[in-house]
């Protein structure tokens, strides 16, 4: 081999060694910035449940196999771990149900309320009886794997269906008893595509409708899709579709279950009120759709309401119809630091801005987009809990107060 050719050699070498490198960091910078994806909800009695941090392997990433309770009344908060079956790898995402009509309002009618987790690795659902923050039982988990990737979401209509959004693979539509907590293993609707590309998140708007976070074809969309048929023969169709003109596509996504797309319906209380329901989505932008209106469907982006200083990108977001406010969780600093955002939305298409708390810079030690971000917010009894990527705390602010001030601002109650 001659001097030149042996040194093309080893540059070509050298260069495949970079490339080599290059490709392991960025695979390792994915993973780590993956690994503590984690969700929260909260019982209309203040009862919040969360899944717990989980771990990496090389072909996937896994949920924690315990979930955490918080009771903002007495600010007890417990880990709760379950002897689970060898095919239940992990917990991803979390939904409660709690009694017909208890969704955005006080549950006094002392019904059970059940707990349901899905594990996206093997496409999985489990089930738990919740008596108290003290007392979370393990009920059952399906054993027929629905899709679930690249990423998914679950919610109930707290009527006995639950629903599945199953990435690129659809959506899956199981029944489950509202006495017992057990889901029927075979779902009634199983891997139904709609047309679009993909399903990353969801919520029921009402007890058959349900809005679908869309990879819609050029862009990202909110899409109301309606059930019906019997509780064990269902049927889905999509309705309607909203698109989200300033979505932050997939910055700042972490798999599986943290998609940057994510929703909340506000209820407006009172005797004079019809039981309009209006649909909140945060996905940089933070829009407000009428979903059915009376067939007048609209949507709305009120983003500006927020001050543009804050330069705030919304990734998720819960509603406390009882206190008409929003919580929405997003990042500031160009994605640097996470903070949430309250909002009045007692006038649901002209909410008000109320306050923004910055809680911290995102630790992004691994180098990944949205690593260390809030991925989950909830909030009851002016209370507002969150999580984030890689940190097994649950974040807890008391916001009563700005409420309290507001309401002395204006003249009139919030809630």
């Amino acid at each position: 081999m001659t001097k030149f050719s042996l040194q093309r050699y080893n540059l070509l070498l050298l260069l495949l060694l970079n490339i080599t490198l290059v490709q392991s960091q960025r695979r390792r910078r994915q993973q780590q910035q993956q690994q503590g994806g984690r969700n929260i909800v909260i019982t209309s009695n203040g009862i919040a449940i969360a899944t717990t941090l989980g771990r990496v392997t090389r072909s996937s990433i896994i949920g924690g196999t315990s979930l955490v309770t918080f009771d903002v009344r007495t600010g007890q908060e417990r880990t709760h771990s379950f002897n689970l079956p060898s095919s239940i790898q992990g917990f991803d995402d979390v939904a409660i149900s709690e009694g017909a009509g208890t969704r955005n309002s006080r549950n006094k009618s002392g019904s059970s309320t059940f707990v349901f987790t899905i594990d996206a690795n093997s496409g999985l659902l489990c089930s738990f009886n919740l008596r108290n923050a003290n007392n979370l039982s393990f009920i059952g988990c399906t054993t027929l794997s629905i899709s679930s990737q690249p990423f998914v979401g679950i919610d109930t209509n707290n009527e006995g269906t639950l629903v599945v959004s199953g990435g690129t693979g659809g959506a899956s539509v199981f029944s489950y008893n509202t006495n017992t907590g057990v889901l029927d293993n075979t779902p009634s609707i199983r891997n139904r595509e709609l047309g679009d590309i993909g399903y990353p998140s969801l919520t029921f708007v009402n007890s058959n409708e349900v809005a679908f976070g869309t990879d819609a074809d050029q862009g990202f969309a909110v899409t109301i899709a309606t059930l019906g048929g019997s509780q064990r023969r269902r049927t889905i169709s999509r309705d309607a579709q909203f698109r989200v003109r300033n979505t932050l596509g997939f910055d700042y996504v972490l798999r599986p279950a943290n998609f940057a797309f994510d929703s909340a319906v506000y209820i407006p209380q009172g005797r004079n009120n019809n039981r309009q329901r209006w649909l909140y989505a945060a996905n940089g932008a933070i829009t407000v759709q009428n979903p059915n209106g009376d067939g007048v469907r609209s949507s709305r982006d009120v983003s500006n309401v927020i001050p543009n200083r804050f330069n705030f990108e919304a990734v998720t977001i819960d509603i406390d119809s009882s206190r008409s406010i929003a919580v929405v969780g997003g990042l500031i600093n160009n994605g640097s630091s996470s903070a949430y955002v309250v909002l009045d939305v007692s006038q649901p298409q002209n909410p008000t801005f109320i306050s923004m708390n910055d809680i911290g810079r995102n630790n992004n030690s691994s180098g990944g987009m949205g690593s260390g971000r809030i991925t989950s917010i909830a909030t009851a009894d002016g209370v507002v809990l969150y999580v984030r990527e890689g940190s097994s705390d649950i974040g807890r602010d008391n916001v009563l107060s700005l409420l309290l001030d507001k309401e002395e601002e204006e003249g009139v109650a919030l809630y």
